[in-house]
């Protein structure tokens, strides 16, 4: 019974991603991906499943049933190589770099989605820090992870070096370490 149970769970969970992918992922992707076409394929499977498992962990969350370590475990390999095609999938685009911090503030809507997505795609790696870090050292440490980021985007020349991006990735991370300590009291994970 535990089986089919599961077996249902999973269906419902790639089942609802499907219907979530094909009407609203998918056109977001298609949007705001600037990268070649085989990474953007790539990074279609990559969404569509992390999508699929994101669903069954929240099913997994309704039915009050613990979250196997394995899964979360996959899931942080997924939201890996997810970040690496979106930071480098790109083609060449030279040196550019960007510091001009008005650039926040710009009304265009599509901006507006770059830095809201910056944020959003970077809040999983505040769930890395241990509740017992102080909000000074995960800013110094944020920082300095942000900037070697943007730095190897602008060596390898894949994106631009932009002072927006860091703050937008910096806050992000600093959510992610503020929202964990509540989230690691309320869902269990089983450690085996």
């Amino acid at each position: 019974m535990k089986l089919i149970k599961t077996i249902f769970k999973i269906f419902v969970s790639f089942f609802i991603s499907f219907l979530i992918f094909y009407n609203v992922t998918s056109s977001v992707i298609s949007y705001f991906f600037q990268g070649s076409f085989k990474f953007e394929q790539i990074l279609y499977v990559l969404v569509y499943l992390g999508q699929s498992i994101l669903f069954y962990l929240l099913i997994q969350l309704l039915f009050k049933e613990t979250i196997s370590k394995q899964l979360i475990q996959f899931m942080w390999c997924l939201y890996a190589c997810v970040m690496v095609v979106l930071l480098f999938g790109r083609p060449y685009l030279g040196a550019s770099v960007n510091l001009n911090l008005l650039k926040l503030i710009d009304m265009n809507l599509y901006s507006f989605f770059q830095n809201m997505f910056n944020f959003l795609f970077f809040i999983p790696i505040g769930f890395v820090f241990k509740r017992n870090n102080s909000k000074k050292r995960v800013l110094i440490i944020s920082m300095i992870f942000v900037v070697l980021l943007e730095t190897l985007q602008l060596v390898f020349m894949r994106g631009v070096f932009d002072i927006v991006d860091i703050l937008c990735n910096v806050s992000g991370i600093f959510a992610g370490f503020i929202v964990s300590s509540y989230v690691s009291e309320t869902v269990k994970i089983e450690m085996i």
